[in-house]
């Protein structure tokens, strides 16, 4: 099978995603050095912002406690526009499709009971941050997607409040490969 995969490649099998000149794609590592350059622009200091790359591919992290959202809100505060503008350019020139990802701690929601549960705030979260993404980013609206998982893919443990923040966040996940063929026909 490497055989094939060299020949195929043109005699070239590197580690890693490869793609051929010819496709179009980005290269990770590219699209890696455009979202550092706009996060460290926008506040990466503040740990509001983390760039992970994990088996799906790249992920911008936004922590949403109280940072970029208000608790139990989903509207998109002035530091989370700021944000979204910056990472815009390099998500709409990227090529890939983009599942932006709603989380929450595991705490029910308190006071007035706007949303049914944490599932409906983190989706309503991510839906909002895709709204953004198509209306002030001009990201191609076929290429996102939204999805709210509540507090059931926490990132630690929530053992305490220090851990709880760390689960209420925001993870736009560009995922590995280019659009698909039904995807970039529509967009043409």
């Amino acid at each position: 099978m490497a055989q094939y995969l060299r020949a195929a490649f043109g005699g070239v099998l590197q580690q890693g995603p490869t793609f051929l000149p010819s496709s179009g794609d980005k290269i990770i590592p590219d699209l890696v050095e455009r979202l550092s350059t706009a996060v460290g622009q926008e506040g990466s200091g503040s740990g509001a912002v983390q760039l992970i790359r994990d088996e799906r591919g790249l992920v911008v992290r936004l922590m949403t406690d109280n940072v970029l959202y208000e608790s139990g809100s989903v509207d998109i505060k002035p530091e989370m526009g700021r944000i979204l503008d910056a990472i815009s350019a390099p998500l709409k020139d990227a090529n890939r499709q983009i599942l932006v990802e709603g989380h929450t701690d595991d705490l029910p929601l308190r006071g007035g009971r706007r949303f049914a549960d944490n599932m409906e705030l983190s989706t309503i979260r991510a839906a909002k941050v895709v709204r953004y993404l198509v209306d002030k980013g001009k990201v191609p609206p076929q290429r996102l997607s939204a999805a709210g998982y509540a507090e059931y893919r926490p990132v630690v443990i929530n053992r305490n409040e220090a851990a709880r923040a760390r689960n209420r966040r925001i993870d736009i996940v560009i995922l590995e490969g280019p659009v698909g063929r039904t995807e970039a026909a529509a967009g043409q």
